[in-house]
């Protein structure tokens, strides 16, 4: 796991699943299913459920019905 130390904390998260931006609402996070806004610390983090990238159109797999 060597190639993982190149990469910062962050985006390590939100490629493994994690706490991420700080955030009021589900939706700040991302699409519907894909992360919810929760209380972490006193502070509001997203918390990623799946693999999820915000700046890749369509990674999240839940589709809205």
């Amino acid at each position: 796991m060597k190639n993982s130390k190149k990469l910062n904390r962050e985006s390590l998260r939100s490629i493994i699943g994690g706490t991420g931006d700080s955030c009021a609402v589900d939706l700040d996070c991302g699409p519907k299913g894909c992360a919810v806004c929760t209380d972490l610390k006193g502070r509001k983090v997203c918390l990623y459920l799946f693999p999820y990238d915000p700046s890749v159109p369509g990674s999240c797999l839940i589709s809205e019905s």
